[in-house]
Order: C-alpha cells, then structure tokens, then sequence
C-alpha cells in the first residue's frame, strides 16, 4: 500500500528555555497518533481509488499555523520527484502551542478534528477529482477511526516476530502510540495463546526513538531471551516461565 502523511505543525517560532523542554519532553511530539491513524487511512482511500489527487506526485500534506496566510507550496523532497503539499493557516480558535500541551485526549483530539475539517478538507476539494461530499464523509470515516481506536496506534517493531529454539513460542515487539507517550511491550505467544505480556518502558514520546533500544535478541533457552543493544548500552532479560523482565545497563570495562 502506499504511503501518504498528514502532518499538523507551526512556523511560530518562540523561543522555549531548556527547562521548558525538559519539562515537555513527553509531550511534544503527541500530536503523532492522530496524523500517523488519519495518514494510514487516507492511505487506503487512495490505494482504493476512492480519493485521486490531480498530481500522481503528492505524497502527503503539512498544516502549518501561521501568523499570516500563505498560499500553499509544492515542496520537492529526497531528490525525488515525490511532493508535499505545504499549507499554512491563521485560525482565532486554533492555538499550536497549546495543542502540543494539551493532555486529556478527547479536548486534543476535538482540535485536531477541528482543524482537520477547516483545513484539509477544503485543500483536498482543490487537489484531487473527488466531490466535495466524497471528501468530506472520507475525512469523517478517518477521524471515527481515531476514536474508534482509543486515541492509540499499535505498532509492531519490524524485529518481530522472534521465535525460540524449538520454534513453538514467538516474541512480539509492539508500541502502543498515545497522547501522553510510547510504550514499549513484549508478549510472547504459544500456538497462538498469549503466555506473556509486559511493559517494559514508558518514557519516550517519538515511537521512532525506541529503534534505538534495539540491536540483537537471542533466546538463551525455550524460557528466556535476551535484548542486547550496542548503541543505547540498553538490555533486558526476559524470562516467560516466571513471568519477569529484568532490564539493565551494561558494565562497560
């Protein structure tokens, strides 16, 4: 299926102290689960032919608020002929800054779909040949699937699935995307029946920051796996008879 994103974002810039940052860490990049579930299903819709752009070439959208209008831009990326559709807008009611804080999903994702029917469904009329009532019940279709989904995108890690020695048990990696953060489980299955499930890290906003967690997993018998991971000095021991996850730093000489 091919890939198209739909990104919310600002071109204010503020000036924010370290101590901003630090305190927001979780936070700043939480508008991720709503643009990574509308983006996929948006996806779909086109992979479908049931949204059709006028260039083959777009291959996503930014939503930028800005202090003034602008018209949109075509942004040529990758040295590739693939575009994205740059858009900026002023709103009395829409506020990026306070957006990025806001915690409580609904209120979050009440913005977000404000901003969504304001914005992009009248860019989508300009840019693709479906009418108006086609794009529009797309849109919604995509936001009833954000919260038919709990405000959560599951992703699997592409190092999974591992399986042990015998090959009759499977190690599954996933993150579970939301508002507040990522989490990071391990669950392993057995003829298809979970045997095993825990959280083993809830600090990081950006899914995309755990690849850095991971370099090799090895099962050391049919009942334990370990993580090892050069680049962030992160491992773990799992073990799915008792039940544990030991995670530890290692001792470098």
């Amino acid at each position: 299926m091919s890939s198209f994103s739909i990104r919310l974002g600002t071109t204010r810039n503020q000036q924010r102290d370290r101590d901003w940052n630090k305190k927001h860490i979780t936070e700043i990049h939480s508008s991720f689960v709503f643009e990574e579930l509308l983006s996929s299903h948006v996806s779909r819709q086109i992979e479908r032919g049931a949204l059709q752009f006028n260039s083959h070439a777009v291959v996503g959208i930014e939503l930028l608020e800005a202090s003034e209008t602008k018209t949109y831009t075509q942004h040529t990326f990758d040295d590739t002929h693939h575009q994205v559709l740059i858009h900026e807008f002023m709103s009395e009611t829409f506020d990026y800054d306070s957006y990025m804080m806001t915690l409580d999903e609904q209120e979050k994702f009440r913005h977000f779909a404000t901003v969504v029917r304001d914005v992009l469904v009248p860019l989508l009329e300009v840019h693709t040949f479906s009418e108006k009532e086609a794009i529009s019940e797309i849109i919604e279709q995509g936001l009833r699937q954000i919260e038919m989904n709990d405000y959560k995108l599951v992703i699997l890690l592409n190092k999974t699935p591992k399986s042990n020695k015998k090959r009759n048990r499977i190690a599954v990696f996933k993150l579970i995307v939301s508002v507040t953060g990522t989490t990071f489980w391990i669950e392993v299955y057995e003829k298809g029946m979970r045997l095993f499930q825990a959280k083993v890290i809830e600090e990081i906003a950006s899914p995309y920051a755990f690849s850095l967690y991971f370099g090799t997993i090895r099962w050391e018998s049919d009942e334990v796996f370990t993580i090892h991971s050069k680049v962030r000095n992160w491992n773990a021991r799992v073990n799915v008879l008792n039940g544990t996850i030991d995670v530890y730093k290692q001792i470098r000489d």
